[in-house]
């Protein structure tokens, strides 16, 4: 833990404040705080349906997303028959990457 007391709060973190402070020592390149960080996360066990169920059904995806989604599928199939006919602006493109990629950067800043 670290010696200037800060350590003995990490357990008291809420899940999107640990977040937070895990990026900001990523970004530092901080890889002790990060480490802290981490090891004093709340650990948690969980169950689930035995691996080999899902990964055995020998079932196509779209068939298995179809008996799991079906609402979400028609959507899908809306959204796909929205796009045939669209042409990609390349310039447009680029240029709403950039605005993106500068705000995170700013964000990130921040």
């Amino acid at each position: 833990m670290r010696k200037d007391g800060l350590g003995k709060l990490y357990d008291r973190l809420t899940p999107e404040e640990r977040f937070r402070l895990v990026i900001e020592a990523e970004i530092r390149e901080d890889e002790r705080e990060l480490r802290w960080l981490v090891d004093s996360a709340p650990r948690y066990t969980y169950t689930q349906a035995d691996l080999a169920f899902r990964e055995e059904l020998g079932l196509e995806p779209k068939k298995l997303v179809k008996f799991w989604f079906q609402a979400a599928l028609s959507e899908i199939e809306e959204l796909e028959a929205l796009t045939e006919d669209v042409e990609l602006d390349r310039e447009k493109m680029e240029e709403s990457e950039a605005y993106i990629r500068d705000g995170w950067r700013k964000l990130l800043e921040g």
